[in-house]
């Protein structure tokens, strides 16, 4: 049995994954994704409205730049905790964070991490709950954390064919190694959580009330250059997966680079590199 089997029973490819191939790829672009998801970000806050005070617990904290800006906001007489599977992302998190006295951070799996009960007045996670093995125990697990009265915001990815910050790399990446195989429905991964109705009824049957979920579309906008954006793409996402199962030889990779490049040059505005997005925010009370 591997470190993570027995560390992160619930979820160990998910950890093996976060911690030794995606993680280490997300502390590197970490800056680039924060100007990238900023809009996102954005939405989630305003729809989440911490308080000054508010105890608050952000799932899939990652690097810690939604932990910062909500810890900015309630200040020295809250408190903010991070969790998340990766420890890699959770070292840049630490960094980013040692000078607010009101963030912790804990190495674990939601799913199954034995929370405090009725200890936190928010839950809040941007794209970080889509990857529990068994969402419904998630869930509950988290339900159990919130106050009576408590508030759970979250923003997690629409269909993938509604994004085509996914589609349009994923794309270019098939047409040198081959459409990527079909994944099971709502098997763990970034689109798990596309469905609103699965959605709502997982938090339903985890004891939540007044569910809503918002599909928004926007744009993801980015002023690196098409050749950042191609290495991005081949470290991070579906079109990096696809790479990373196909392992194709260097003339094939070197030619879904160019070719990645060249598309990106195709989208670009005034305003960097735009390409579409959908999501859905979730809201609901304990």
């Amino acid at each position: 049995m591997s470190d993570f089997e027995i560390r992160f029973q619930a979820n160990a490819q998910q950890a093996e994954y976060w911690n030794t191939k995606s993680g280490p790829k997300w502390v590197q672009h970490d800056d680039s994704m924060n100007t990238r998801l900023r809009l996102l970000t954005d939405g989630l806050l305003e729809r989440a409205s911490p308080q000054s005070g508010d105890r608050v617990l952000d799932i899939g904290c990652g690097g810690g730049a939604t932990t910062e800006r909500i810890a900015q906001v309630v200040g020295l007489k809250g408190k903010v905790l991070g969790i998340d599977i990766s420890e890699p992302l959770l070292d840049l998190a630490r960094s980013r964070c040692n000078e607010l006295a009101q963030v912790s951070f804990e190495n674990a799996d939601a799913q199954v991490h034995p929370l405090p009960q009725q200890s936190f007045d928010l839950i809040i996670s941007r794209f970080g709950v889509m990857f529990f093995g068994d969402p419904y125990a998630a869930f509950a697990n988290l339900g159990k954390a919130l106050t009576p009265g408590g508030r759970l915001h979250f923003v997690c990815w629409a269909p993938i064919e509604r994004t085509p910050w996914f589609t349009v790399p994923l794309g270019v990446a098939a047409r040198h190694v081959g459409e990527p195989d079909p994944s099971p429905p709502r098997a763990p991964g970034p689109h798990a959580f596309s469905e609103p109705e699965y959605v709502v009824d997982i938090l339903t049957k985890g004891g939540f009330h007044e569910i809503k979920v918002s599909t928004v579309e926007t744009t993801i906008v980015s002023p690196d250059s098409p050749e950042q954006h191609a290495d991005m793409f081949l470290g991070l996402g579906p079109a990096s997966r696809l790479v990373l199962d196909r392992s194709p030889d260097p003339e094939t990779l070197q030619a879904i680079t160019d070719d990645l490049i060249t598309e990106m040059r195709s989208h670009q505005t005034k305003d960097g590199i735009s390409l579409g997005a959908t999501v859905n925010y979730v809201s609901a009370r304990m």
